[in-house]
């Protein structure tokens, strides 16, 4: 979630910035502001420093582009 109006605009350049580079191509997901995963046996209790990540925009190779 942006902080100010200045953040938004450079978060909605940059996803449209990537989506036009990487336009057509049907195994690459673009996301914004979803939480990010990567470990699935992650637990907050074991390593509360370690939190999954929300980045303002992610590219995922090797997936389905469709809505999440």
């Amino acid at each position: 979630m942006p902080q100010n109006t200045r953040q938004l605009v450079a978060i909605v350049d940059c996803f449209d910035s990537l989506r036009q580079c990487w336009r057509g191509r049907p195994d690459v997901f673009m996301g914004s502001g979803q939480f990010v995963y990567w470990d699935p046996n992650y637990d907050n209790r074991d390593n509360p420093k370690n939190p999954p990540a929300v980045p303002d925009v992610y590219m995922a190779f090797g997936v389905a582009n469709t809505s999440r």
